[in-house]
């Protein structure tokens, strides 16, 4: 569906966007209620409900989504011997070029390099066949998201189970996730691990993971600095010459484990600068920065000229809110769980006002901060993120070449953005 094979019967569309859309409602009602404590849902159940989804999200194939096919295209420009870090053109003769959007044909590879080299070993298992591919890259998954289970269970196994039913009943990991071989699902359970890792005194193996984290997916590169916020908040000191130690060993750690992956992939380590530079010349869609750039000029007959001048005025206002953040932090840092807090808003501004854009399952990464935390108002404010950019993918089964599809696609975009502020005053508060 995201490259246009829509469902071409219109009743049959539409019925299919109402059925999913009550559903949806439904779940998302369900589950607030229990992570409000109104229903009360029992681990083993838990367990239960999340193999489930497992099983079926495992049965689904990836329609709201092109990551897949653009993951095989650059693994296989890899095996090839292009260079997929600096080369737009570089998928231009690979085999799976034709399952690529035309959007995303001349580009070069953001992905981390630690995903391409798992992904073209995964293709040589699979050999050439775009089947084999899909259950091959889904056994991975599956027994990744199989892991996240396991430590969820884990983390979030207090008292009433709060960490463990955000963790797992969130419809993020297995709908995005694993339904949709998102790979931030991957990530995210290094990120986790991680958590749990420092949560048993593991400094250096959470530095590992983290690490891995980060070399497949770079969007997590401000996860970096959890161990040393998870030491500073559990030793009510700041910057000692044993979180210095750490974090010194951490980027070592970091740089170890980069030069080692990206060294097959890569010429001069200039490349890796690459993706950034790529980053940055796109112009942002359903964000913060977009919006306001959109609004300021709507009727500004030099639009195109004036709107690209703004974009890096608007991003030194993101600039600022980091070091607003930061300066919070650092004034609450003894508060409970002030790490988890503060990492919160670090995302909050990556994705909604440096991205280039904001898609639904950029939020994976929330509910490993929120299930420490335990704060009602950011969890309802997770759960509508959720809800409401959920529809994007929605409006994809709607047509956005038709009415109804664009309809739900602006309404969904434009909510989720303004979502971002939902009770932000009591959610940006470091009380207990």
């Amino acid at each position: 569906m995201v490259d246009g094979h829509q469902i071409q019967n219109s009743i049959l569309r539409n019925s299919l966007v109402v059925l999913i859309g009550i559903s949806f409602v439904i779940y998302m009602k369900s589950l607030w209620e229990i992570l409000s404590g109104k229903l009360d849902v029992h681990k083993d159940d838990i367990y239960r409900i999340s193999i489930f989804f497992l099983i079926v999200s495992f049965l689904t194939l990836p329609f709201f989504s092109n990551d897949f096919f653009s993951l095989l295209a650059y693994s296989d420009a890899f095996l090839l011997g292009n260079k997929i870090f600096s080369d737009p053109n570089c998928i231009s003769d690979s085999q799976y070029i034709s399952y690529v959007s035309p959007l995303y044909r001349t580009l070069i590879c953001k992905y981390g390099p630690l995903m391409i080299l798992v992904d073209a070993g995964l293709m040589m298992i699979a050999k050439s066949n775009v089947w084999t591919n899909l259950l091959a890259f889904k056994v991975f998954y599956a027994l990744m998201a199989f892991t996240y289970i396991r430590i969820s269970l884990k983390i979030g196994g207090n008292e009433d189970n709060f960490g463990s039913k955000l963790l797992l009943l969130t419809p993020l990991w297995w709908l995005q996730g694993l339904g949709q071989i998102h790979n931030e699902l991957i990530g995210v359970c290094f990120i986790l691990a991680a958590i749990y890792q420092l949560q048993k005194g593991r400094i250096m193996l959470a530095y590992v993971l983290i690490s891995l984290a980060i070399l497949w997916k770079i969007t997590f590169v401000f996860c970096f600095i959890i161990p040393l916020l998870y030491q500073i908040q559990t030793s009510n000191k700041v910057f000692t010459k044993e979180h210095i130690l750490s974090l010194t060993k951490g980027i070592l750690i970091l740089l170890f484990f980069g030069l080692r992956f990206y060294s097959p992939l890569i010429d001069d380590y200039h490349e890796i600068l690459a993706p950034f530079q790529g980053l940055a010349s796109e112009r942002p869609s359903s964000t913060w920065t977009d919006i306001l750039a959109h609004g300021m000029l709507l009727f500004n007959s030099s639009f195109v000229d004036n709107y690209s001048h703004l974009i890096p005025k608007i991003k030194w206002v993101g600039m600022l809110l980091f070091v607003s953040a930061g300066i919070q932090y650092l004034k609450n840092y003894k508060s409970k769980m002030s790490a988890f807090l503060f990492i919160s808003l670090v995302y909050c501004v990556v994705f909604f006002v440096y991205s280039h854009r904001f898609l639904p399952w950029y939020l994976m990464l929330f509910p490993l901060f929120l299930c420490h935390m335990r704060r009602l108002d950011w969890t309802k404010w997770l759960l509508l993120m959720v809800f409401a950019s959920s529809f994007q993918d929605i409006a994809l089964i709607a047509d956005t070449n038709f009415l109804l599809g664009q309809i739900l696609m602006v309404l969904s975009t434009v909510l989720t953005v303004l979502l971002t502020i939902y009770s932000l005053p009591s959610r940006v508060k470091y009380d207990d």
